[in-house]
């Protein structure tokens, strides 16, 4: 997928992304109720690896909006990095607790894991139907 197709496919999407303006390293994630014209924030993608290219941390967060919006078809992030991405979501301890989810990143080379960022999500207390 392009960045091209990825543009032409968020007309009418649910949740998008923003810049934090706060932090350079970190996205906000935001969600539009059906009965809404403007997002509100659900979350934050921050990325803890600070030697990453800031364009290739805002593909994967288009990629996990794609993602929250439905999107099957995601942009190839991993033949251009030469590495993978696993995930672990941290339990929560509470029922008014964020959701938490931590990236690693994986080098085929070295077969070691680094912390990559970390996703936190607001958990809906409202039921959707």
């Amino acid at each position: 997928m392009t960045r091209i197709d990825f543009n032409d496919n968020t007309v009418e999407s649910r949740y998008t992304y923003r810049h934090n303006p706060i932090s350079e390293y970190s996205f906000l994630i935001l969600k539009r109720e059906d009965d809404e014209t403007d997002f509100a924030q659900i979350g934050e993608y921050t990325v803890l690896d600070m030697e990453e290219d800031r364009n290739l941390s805002e593909r994967k967060v288009m990629n996990l909006v794609s993602a929250l919006n439905g999107r099957q078809k995601l942009m190839e992030l991993g033949e251009e990095t030469g590495k993978r991405i696993l995930f672990h979501p941290i339990p929560r301890t509470n029922e008014t607790e964020k959701s938490k989810i931590i990236f690693h990143e994986l080098k085929e080379d070295i077969g070691v894991s680094k912390e990559n960022a970390i996703l936190t999500i607001m958990e809906d207390l409202e039921d959707d139907n």
